[in-house]
């Protein structure tokens, strides 16, 4: 049973979740929202690293990301990964449309036969690209971000980590409580809920890094196990340096490039 309670505190360590300042008794305990975010506002296509997780082959079909490929669009510029190489150049946005120039990646050698075909995929369909489109992923509590070519074609789709609502995974790690045990990132916000007390606090992006944090939460009465499990995971959160998707999966990454835990995104409906 989720707990609430209105009195925060602010965790100061990683290993041990000690209190040391209150906020105010009135403020509402952080929660995730159930409702599936608005686009135009927690997902904007600009500021934002967008993930590549499937493009237009050159047999016409949609083939998988084999690595992972991503774009940020700021102030008009363009930088990201095409997977091998990394990306940058300039794009114009006004309204839906969207068009990109001066493409240009680095230089390295890709041995890999999958990330040349996504590499050759990636800059030629860049060019080809006149606007972009929400996508609802069946299912999913969340929005894909498609950029669309001159003959309505959605030839490359991108995912994000923001506006979604992802559930600890196990794959061998300490298993969570399952069912209500989540995080969501919003608005340059991480927050969610622990197997005691919600939680909240600031998070940032610069390509693939990623800092968590700090974090606090409600002071619920927990058991130990509880307890145990939820330093464990807002430790693990405030460890986290980097990420990236795996299958789909969120991953986070220690400063060593160590896997901490995957995370499952959330479905809703049937």
């Amino acid at each position: 049973m989720r707990r609430h309670l209105p009195t925060l505190i602010a965790t100061t360590a990683i290993a041990l979740l000690v209190p040391t300042a209150s906020l105010a008794d009135e403020t509402p305990a952080p929660s995730v929202p159930a409702s599936s975010p608005d686009p135009a506002v927690t997902l904007p296509v600009e500021g934002t690293p967008w993930h590549l997780r499937q493009y237009r082959a050159e047999d016409g079909g949609m083939a998988g990301a084999s690595d992972d490929a991503w774009i940020r669009l700021d102030g008009g510029a363009l930088t990201g990964s095409t997977g091998c190489n990394d990306l940058s150049g300039s794009y114009t946005l006004e309204g839906d449309t969207l068009t990109f120039t001066d493409i240009t990646p680095t230089e390295a050698s890709c041995l890999d036969g999958d990330l040349v075909a996504q590499e050759m995929a990636v800059l030629a369909r860049l060019p080809q690209v006149v606007s972009y489109d929400f996508r609802t992923a069946r299912g999913r509590d969340a929005t894909n971000l498609v950029l669309v070519d001159a003959a309505d074609g959605g030839h490359l789709t991108f995912k994000t980590l923001q506006g979604r609502t992802w559930n600890p995974g196990y794959d061998g790690v300490e298993p969570m409580p399952e069912g209500y045990v989540r995080i969501r990132f919003e608005d340059g916000m991480a927050y969610g809920q622990g197997p005691c007390n919600a939680f909240a606090g600031p998070f940032t992006q610069d390509g693939l890094d990623i800092a968590i944090g700090p974090l606090v939460t409600t002071h619920g009465a927990c058991r130990d196990r509880e307890r145990r499990l939820e330093q464990k995971l807002l430790g693990e959160l405030q460890d986290a340096r980097s990420y990236g998707f795996e299958s789909g999966s969120l991953a986070l990454y220690d400063e060593q490039g160590g896997a901490i835990r995957t995370y499952e995104e959330e479905r809703t409906g049937d």
